[in-house]
C-alpha cells in the first residue's frame, strides 16, 4: 500500500503503477470505429480522493480514473467532429469493499503515517459487499 510507515521498495512500486495503468483493456479498434457500447473502468473511491494511508494504491486509482475521463473527453471530440456514435465511457468508483486487501489494510491500520484516518473513513463511508458493487 505504500507509505512512511510501512516503505515499498521502489521496484515494486514500479510494478504496482504500470499494473495499474496496462490493466485497462483497450479495444482492438480505434474509438472512431466502435459502432456502439460501453467502456467500463473499474477504479476506487481512492481514484477520486488522496489516500494518505495508501498513497501508491490511490495513485494507481487516480490513473484509472484519468484514463476513463480522457477516453470520454475523446469520444465527446469524436461527435463534435460529425462522427456520431453510441459509444460511452465511465467509470466505477466504490468505496471500501469487504476483500483480503481490506482486511490486510486494516491489520496494519494503514500505511501512510496517518493511522486514524483510515478508521475515520471506514466510519463515515462504511463497508460495501462484493456483491453490492458487482450490481453496479
Amino acid at each position: 500500500f505504500g507509505g512512511p510507515a510501512a516503505p515499498i521498495p521502489p521496484r515494486r512500486v514500479q510494478k504496482l503503477l504500470t499494473t495499474a495503468a496496462a490493466g485497462a483493456k483497450l479495444p482492438d479498434v480505434s474509438l472512431s470505429q466502435l459502432p456502439r457500447g460501453v467502456l467500463v473502468t473499474i477504479a476506487s473511491a481512492g481514484g477520486l480522493n488522496p489516500m494518505g494511508y495508501s498513497p501508491y494504491y490511490s495513485a494507481s486509482k487516480h490513473a484509472a480514473v484519468g484514463y476513463s475521463r480522457s477516453v470520454a473527453a475523446a469520444l465527446r471530440a469524436l461527435r463534435r467532429r460529425g462522427l456520431e456514435h453510441d459509444v460511452r465511457a465511465v467509470c466505477v468508483c466504490p468505496g471500501f469493499t469487504q476483500s483480503a486487501m481490506l482486511a490486510g489494510l486494516r491489520q496494519v491500520g494503514g500505511t501512510g503515517g496517518d493511522g486514524g484516518a483510515l478508521g475515520r473513513d471506514l466510519e463515515r463511508g462504511g463497508v460495501m459487499q462484493p456483491g453490492e458493487v458487482a450490481e453496479v
